[in-house]
């Protein structure tokens, strides 16, 4: 037996899947792992996949985002979307089923690192912010592709990219300057190439603001962070059908 970990709508939910010996399903089981309480009045919805990494204890971690994407200039009162990191506290077992959590079970990392007792940790976007593409892991170090609309007088010129740098284990902020604004328009997911991150941009780059960042047209090249020999999050393994 295996298991995946899908969104509907805004809840994560793992399926563990029974196949046979060439590898049909043969049954499977859901289990609501979190509820981000997506409704219209918050905008809270998930449109993209999620980053998985087994921290230095054997928990499993789960990094994911909200933010309409469909309608990426959107903003009004009561849009509040937000970043996680959340633990799928039954892992590696697939016979237990925990009970859904939401922010109530987590940390606001406004107010420091979660507890062994608590699910893991929200922090809420400002100036409504919405994740644009999948989180990446790397060392201690989880990236998130933000797009912040411009101001209503400004509607129809491109918003800020910014990508956005936490601790993998707390959510904090891991720099100085761990928003870094890479121009304007819409990030795609970053990607590790041994030291370096590469992450593309729909419109035009600028890194004069972001230290270590270099652009060629729409690619942007930046120095990797929290690449230590002790990494708190690690990814052990990757399987797509």
């Amino acid at each position: 037996e295996f298991r995946r970990v899908l969104f509907r709508s805004g809840k994560v939910t793992r399926i563990n899947l029974a196949t046979d010996a060439g590898n049909s399903i043969i049954s499977y089981q859901t289990v609501k792992l979190f509820d981000a309480e997506s409704s219209n009045t918050n905008g809270r919805y998930i449109y993209t996949g999620l980053e998985t990494g087994v921290d230095n204890s054997g928990v499993l971690w789960l990094y994911f985002g909200t933010g309409d994407t469909q309608k990426i200039q959107d903003q009004y009162s009561g849009m509040q979307n937000r970043i996680y990191g959340i633990k799928d506290t039954a892992w590696p077992s697939i016979t237990s089923s925990p009970s859904t959590g939401t922010v109530v079970n987590c940390i606001n990392t406004s107010t420091g690192c979660p507890l062994s007792t608590n699910l893991g940790w929200y922090t809420n976007l400002l100036n409504y912010q919405k994740l644009t593409a999948q989180p990446t892991i790397n060392g201690t170090t989880v990236y998130f592709p933000i797009y912040e609309p411009p101001t209503l007088t400004n509607i129809c010129t491109s918003g800020k990219a910014i990508l956005k740098l936490t601790n993998s284990i707390c959510g904090n902020s891991i720099a100085a300057d761990p928003d870094k604004y890479l121009g304007t328009g819409v990030l795609s997911k970053a990607v590790t190439s041994g030291t370096k991150l590469v992450i593309g941009i729909s419109g035009t780059a600028d890194v004069t603001q972001a230290k270590g960042f270099n652009k060629t047209d729409n690619v942007i090249v930046g120095d990797i962070s929290g690449t230590t020999a002790t990494a708190d999050v690690t990814i052990e393994a990757w399987r797509e059908n």
